[in-house]
């Protein structure tokens, strides 16, 4: 058997790339989620380690105190329903997939927080988030303008578009970094 080395942000990365990956694909929906959950997990953690705060973490800030744990509570629901039968073994979840956009989200952003890494895939997701949520992603006049003209055209339920995009963005990269 093969022994592997890897640091938790490894992990957490390799976690997330098959999330999106899997997502841009239209892969099982339970199967991503439970990827980007336990990514988005991780990179929380080292986050909080080196006092940078995931988007879940500010969004709880803005919940009541006296509500938080049931906010808190709603937003693991599916995580942990996936991970964990001990309670409920026979219960059925009602599960919007949805939801786990925003997770990926998150952990996306976390991974740039943490490195400053602007891994093409993950710029790719981003793009399919701004195309499909261009009324909930904030940004700045100068990346609107970038987004507005990357996504111009592209269906986000058209998911493979985005994932054809990251040859491009990672030719990009390389061609700034002079490899």
């Amino acid at each position: 058997m093969a022994k592997v080395h890897i640091s938790k942000l490894d992990a957490a990365v390799r976690q997330l790339r098959e999330a999106i990956n899997m997502f841009f694909r239209n892969g099982d929906a339970v199967a991503i989620h439970s990827l980007a959950s336990a990514s988005q997990e991780v990179l929380e953690s080292l986050g909080l380690a080196k006092g940078i705060k995931s988007v879940r973490r500010l969004m709880m800030e803005m919940i009541h105190p006296e509500r938080q744990k049931e906010v808190a509570d709603k937003m693991a629901e599916a995580k942990n329903f996936f991970k964990h039968a001990g309670k409920d073994s026979s219960r059925i979840l009602e599960f919007n997939t949805d939801t786990t956009e925003f997770v990926l989200m998150d952990a996306v952003l976390q991974h740039h927080y943490l490195t400053g890494e602007k891994v093409p895939l993950f710029v790719a997701y981003n793009l399919w988030m701004y195309a499909k949520h261009p009324d909930i992603v904030v940004l700045s006049p100068e990346q609107k303008a970038i987004y507005d003209a990357l996504t111009n055209g592209f269906d986000p339920r058209n998911r493979d578009l985005f994932l054809q995009m990251v040859p491009v963005f990672e030719q990009t990269a390389q061609n700034r970094s002079g490899k």
